[in-house]
């Protein structure tokens, strides 16, 4: 990110250990926070969980792929069970 080691110490001390996305607590040893940043302006934007920052990044941060996988996830979030699951 470039950004100087004392601003980004400074920044983090004063962000929630939350996920600014799902809510996920950091506990400091297993979930830590990822400072999310916009790739295209280089500004910060907050502290994410992994899973929220990775699939950000995933997305390469494109608000309408994200919006046609939130219309995929809503088509078939009423599935019932796949009855071969138990084979």
């Amino acid at each position: 990110m470039g950004f100087d080691p004392d601003y980004i110490e400074q920044y983090v001390n004063e962000q929630p250990q939350v996920c600014q996305i799902c809510g996920a607590k950091s506990n400091g040893k297993y979930r830590r926070m990822y400072i999310d940043h916009c790739h295209n302006t280089n500004q910060l934007r907050g502290m994410l969980c992994a899973n929220c920052n990775f699939g950000l990044g995933n997305f390469m941060d494109d608000v309408d792929t994200l919006k046609k996988a939130i219309e995929y996830l809503n088509k078939y979030k009423n599935l019932p069970p796949n009855p071969q699951e138990h084979l």
